[in-house]
């Protein structure tokens, strides 16, 4: 990466520590595809329009942050936290974030297609015209999680806890609902 980037991290590392010293991280229109971002600490940050794709953002800290239109496609978020993420307009296709936690994530018009969610949490998240489609949810831990206006169409959801979800007016096209946990959940396939 380079230094001018290693400063900001380091900046924002300061700001998460104490308010008064370093700044909040915001980068706007930058190009970091495939770079390595692995345990980075950037809770709270504001991504605009970032190049991420490909990038190694494992075990990373994302809470809190805001990412509007970024191409996170294929990065590898394995293990990373975006607990209450707002994200918006994100490209996380083919996107592996095996373990993720996604608690009280807002996803608003991402793409997902053919992303690895395997026993991710996505406990309260909400997802709002995303498109799913070919998405792995595998044994995710997605109670109360609410799927307004997108698709799921081919999804992989075997196991996955969708106690008191709300799927609503979302394509379920191929997705074999038969061995989740559906307790007290509303599932509205559209007509």
């Amino acid at each position: 990466m380079n230094d001018i980037i290693d400063a900001d991290l380091a900046a924002h590392r300061d700001w998460l520590a104490d308010p008064a010293t370093g700044r909040r991280l915001r980068l706007v229109d930058a190009a970091l595809a495939g770079a390595d971002l692995a345990g980075a600490e950037l809770a709270e940050a504001e991504l605009i329009r970032v190049d991420l794709a490909g990038a190694d953002l494992r075990g990373a800290n994302l809470s809190k942050a805001v990412l509007t239109e970024v191409d996170l496609s294929v990065a590898r978020l394995d293990g990373a936290m975006l607990f209450e993420a707002t994200l918006s307009n994100t490209r996380l296709d083919g996107a592996a974030l095996v373990g993720a936690d996604l608690v009280g994530a807002r996803l608003l018009e991402c793409q997902l297609v053919g992303a690895d969610l395997t026993e991710a949490s996505l406990i309260k998240a909400e997802l709002w015209r995303c498109d799913l489609r070919d998405a792995i949810l595998e044994r995710a831990d997605a109670r109360r999680v609410s799927v307004l206006r997108g698709s799921l169409s081919g999804a992989r959801v075997a196991g996955a806890d969708l106690s008191y979800a709300v799927i609503d007016d979302t394509d379920l096209t191929g997705v074999d609902l038969a061995t989740t946990t559906r307790t007290g959940a509303h599932v509205d396939i559209p007509s």
